[in-house]
């Protein structure tokens, strides 16, 4: 049963840390091939260190979830981790 725990915390939180280097990837990505100026698809501001572009809502939401979907795995680790050593001497 430990074990298990284990594998799933370790799985956890290494889905969180790939997430979250999947979205920087991504944002470097939209950033990079977005348009200069705002226009009915470009909507969304996007400031990559002074490098100013506009991507779309639906990449912007896509990226918003990714960053949650990697802060809740990262949570969840961080829980199960704390439970296991609470419960599982």
């Amino acid at each position: 049963m430990k074990v298990l725990i284990v594998i799933f915390e370790f799985a956890a939180g290494a889905s969180g840390v790939s997430l979250f280097f999947y979205r920087n990837y991504l944002f470097s990505k939209y950033a990079r091939e977005g348009a200069k100026n705002p226009d009915a698809v470009f909507q969304v501001l996007v400031n990559n260190h002074g490098s100013i572009s506009y991507i779309t809502s639906e990449q912007s939401d896509y990226l918003r979830l990714l960053v949650f979907l990697s802060v809740f795995l990262l949570f969840l680790m961080f829980a199960i981790d704390f439970l296991r050593r609470r419960y599982l001497r």
